[in-house]
């Protein structure tokens, strides 16, 4: 049997097509026990979903919502892109 498997000049399309088909089903099987491993990993962790009793931030009685407009929030962030670009600066030199 050792040596029939070595030896692959003596080998016949129905010798290729069993091999064939072994390969490919045990590719398959794996495959779909991934796919129910990936599905039942938040089970076997025991994660759960926390549901929120409030849909937003908790705020006080009469507090309304702090409205930026994006001209602040550009140069804010330009601001930290500065200070970050001159840090960079001072540590290659």
């Amino acid at each position: 049997m050792m040596t029939f498997l070595i030896n692959v000049e003596n080998w016949e399309w129905s010798d290729i097509y069993v091999i064939t088909a072994v390969g490919y089903s045990i590719v398959f099987l794996v495959l779909v026990l991934l796919i129910y491993v990936y599905k039942l990993l938040p089970v076997i962790l025991s994660f759960s979903k926390r549901k929120s009793s409030s849909s937003g931030p908790v705020r006080a009685k009469g507090e309304k919502e702090a409205f930026v407009p994006g001209e602040v929030n550009a140069a804010i962030g330009l601001s930290f892109l500065c200070i970050l670009m001159s840090n960079m600066k001072m540590k290659v030199m």
